[in-house]
């Protein structure tokens, strides 16, 4: 055990990654690809990048902080990232074209400028691979049926206004991602379907898991500041696809939740959302 935050224990933490030990009959896994704006040793920001410091271009607002709370709850082991998405985004195929990204908001991004074939092998070795690897070993090993993937996003995003407060993206599996819009709804959230990403084929991003284990199912992500929440309606992003391999027959639904101002304004009071969405789950 390496320390305790609350009821969470942290089990690991490498320059990739951090682990959260959860109870052995958990029914939920949790990761965080976009967790943590942090540059690691030999890394540092660049004085043109300090506008992107401690926004959604760096890391998914609050989606930490989110991480722990389900834990807690949900008693749920958990692997998230410890390192900037602007480094090397995890939630990304090794040959997506925004796996370093060069530009936000119409500007270079310092970070990312001039990268040589080896530096981008580098940061791919010493930080994607790692947490990926991480993932799918814990996620083997414990054998949980319903997987979350945790982002965050921001309510406007250049210039368009999202509505919708939870956003419930699927590709084959329509039955079970309307059972789970139906318990958010009840919960409060204004609602949508596949909106405003889509989790059906050709969206950019990685698979929450590997390809074997997800389907090919993608998410994608959006951030969002968890402060100050009175000033900000919740918002929510569940990612549902079949997860049921020969490699891991137990998993049986991975899921991505992506919320704007985390679990104090997810959990509002007197609701609890999370206990019909993952205890009324479908096989």
């Amino acid at each position: 055990m390496i320390g305790r935050t609350k009821q969470v224990v942290i089990s690991e933490v490498t320059d990739a990654y951090e682990a959260l030990e959860g109870a052995p009959d958990a029914t939920v896994f949790l990761t965080c690809e976009h967790a943590s704006e942090r540059l690691p040793e030999g890394y540092a920001w660049h004085g043109d990048d300090a506008r992107l410091v401690g926004t959604h271009w760096a890391f998914d607002l609050g989606a930490r902080e989110l991480v722990f709370d389900l834990a807690e709850a949900m008693r749920a082991p958990a692997v998230l990232s410890r390192f900037s998405r602007l480094l090397v985004d995890p939630n990304r195929p090794e040959d997506s074209e925004t796996l370093f990204r060069a530009e936000a908001e119409g500007a270079a991004v310092a970070l990312n400028r001039d990268l040589t074939d080896a530096e981008r092998t580098r940061r791919i070795d010493r930080f994607y691979r790692p947490y990926h690897r991480a993932l799918d070993a814990r996620l083997a090993a414990h054998g949980a049926p319903v997987l979350f993937s945790i982002h965050t996003f921001t309510p406007v995003y250049e210039g368009a206004i999202r509505p919708m407060e939870v956003g419930v993206l699927f590709d084959t599996q329509d039955e079970l991602a309307e059972g789970v819009a139906a318990a958010i709804r009840a919960a409060g959230f204004v609602t949508a379907m596949n909106e405003p990403y889509s989790g059906r084929p050709g969206s950019s991003t990685r698979p929450s898991i590997t390809p074997a284990r997800t389907g090919g199912r993608r998410s994608s992500s959006r951030s969002g500041r968890i402060s100050p929440c009175a000033r900000r309606p919740a918002r929510a992003w569940w990612t549902l696809s079949p997860a049921s391999s020969p490699e891991n027959p137990n998993v049986a639904v991975s899921m991505s939740l992506d919320t704007g101002c985390g679990a104090a304004c997810m959990r509002r009071p007197g609701v609890d959302a999370w206990t019909p969405l993952t205890l009324n789950r479908s096989p």
